[in-house]
């Protein structure tokens, strides 16, 4: 049977369910926010600044969010604004995408530029999380995928249950340490930003 004394950690559970969420919440927002929907966005602002030129970038920002058919303005803006583009419909993705988009450009005025210290301390952040469950994950990944192979295959040619298991777990055990390495990637990056704003 494999070795599974590593599951009595809790750590082993924690850290590994907060890498994955920081991961999937960064990619999630990454895709949902793309070059387009930004360009939505912006072709907005750039109509209405036009239409309005005394109004404040945070006014123009909450008049376009109460705007009840937000995704149909947007599109007819961008295909104005870049009339190579071809036609489509708003998505859900599009209009998740545009109306978090409007939300944190309507936060910045507020908070100002990004902040070093809550740069450094998401970066803080996500080391503390991302470095532990890469190895903790890592080593029993590497462990049980090598006793699977030690064990290799029984008399009648094929795998036991035992190297099944092995496999299984050592698989499962290397996407979460992936997830933490990911996680910690992000971790650097946000320290290179703290640098450059320091």
């Amino acid at each position: 049977m494999p070795d599974l004394t590593f599951l009595a950690d809790p750590y082993a559970f924690i850290l590994p369910v907060l890498a994955l969420f920081a991961v999937g919440y960064n990619v999630i927002n990454e895709r949902l926010c793309g070059p387009l929907v930004k360009a939505a966005a912006d072709s907005l602002l750039r109509d209405l600044k036009e239409a309005h030129p005394d109004m404040s970038e945070a006014e123009r920002i909450a008049a376009i969010r109460r705007a009840p058919d937000l995704p149909e303005q947007a599109i007819a803006a961008l295909l104005r604004h870049h009339p190579t583009l071809p036609a489509f419909s708003g998505s859900w993705k599009f209009r998740y995408g545009l109306r978090r988009t409007l939300a944190l450009r309507q936060s910045l005025p507020r908070i100002g530029a990004p902040s070093p210290r809550l740069t450094l301390a998401q970066a803080i952040i996500l080391l503390t999380i991302g470095l532990p469950t890469a190895w903790i994950a890592g080593r029993p990944a590497i462990d049980l995928i090598r006793q699977a192979l030690a064990i290799g295959l029984d008399a009648t040619g094929s795998r036991s249950a035992d190297v099944s298991i092995s496999l299984i777990l050592g698989a499962v055990a290397g996407v979460i340490a992936l997830a933490g390495a990911a996680c910690a990637g992000l971790g650097v990056w946000q320290l290179r930003r703290y640098l450059r704003l320091r």
